[in-house]
């Protein structure tokens, strides 16, 4: 008798039973078992749901901080043109005939705060040469500036239109550029941001948010 008790108990299946306010019906019955197969439901689409606001929320986070990083490398860029500008300006005032910025002129004409994050400043002549660049680097120096960044995705004619532009460069990756003029002076500066450098920044941002959760 105890035996058949405790198989009832443990594997008889139960009934739960919703009355409804009119008296026609007696009530919905539900077994334990849909019972528990509906929560789960309900938890799984809850997850599901969390997970998705939580991929929404992080590329919105990650498309506001490239867009920031933007702004920021866009204005970095207009202050190294006006320092060069300034820096040249000096050279003809005292009587130097005028000339294109070299490696020193970039080095004075760009702060240390300027060169952070990853951002690449050349320096080209009329044609297109790369004469000097921050940091210093050997591999882009005397390069056309058509062989660093792709011509089918930017072009660099259209630097009236200010902003920093998505283009792949000519070795693969994915970069945001800019270019300024240095009229009256020959030749523009070049400001190159490699994405991957900009993600990895936010990817870092994120990280310390989450272990800030976690701890």
């Amino acid at each position: 008798m105890a035996r058949t008790h405790l198989g009832e108990l443990f594997f008889k299946e139960r009934m739960l039973r919703l009355p409804l306010a009119t008296s026609r019906w007696s009530g919905i019955a539900i077994s334990e078992r849909v019972l528990r197969n509906l929560i789960t439901l309900l938890i799984g689409l809850f997850l599901v749901s969390l997970g998705g606001a939580l991929i929404f929320q992080l590329s919105v986070s990650r498309s506001a901080h490239i867009e920031e990083h933007n702004k920021l490398s866009l204005l970095y860029a207009q202050l190294a043109a006006a320092h060069l500008k300034s820096v040249l300006a000096r050279d003809i005032g005292s009587g130097a005939a005028q000339r294109i910025p070299v490696q020193e002129d970039i080095e004075a004409a760009i702060p240390p705060f300027l060169r952070a994050e990853g951002r690449i400043f050349a320096v080209t002549d009329s044609s297109g040469l790369v004469r000097a660049a921050l940091p210093a680097r050997s591999d882009l120096v005397g390069r056309q500036l058509y062989e660093i960044l792709s011509p089918r995705e930017f072009v660099p004619d259209s630097i009236e239109e200010g902003g920093m532009r998505f283009t792949r460069l000519a070795s693969g990756g994915d970069a945001y550029a800019t270019v300024r003029a240095l009229d009256p002076y020959p030749g523009s500066l070049a400001v190159i941001e490699l994405r991957s450098e900009i993600l990895s920044t936010w990817r870092s941002d994120v990280t310390h948010i989450a272990a800030l959760f976690i701890t």
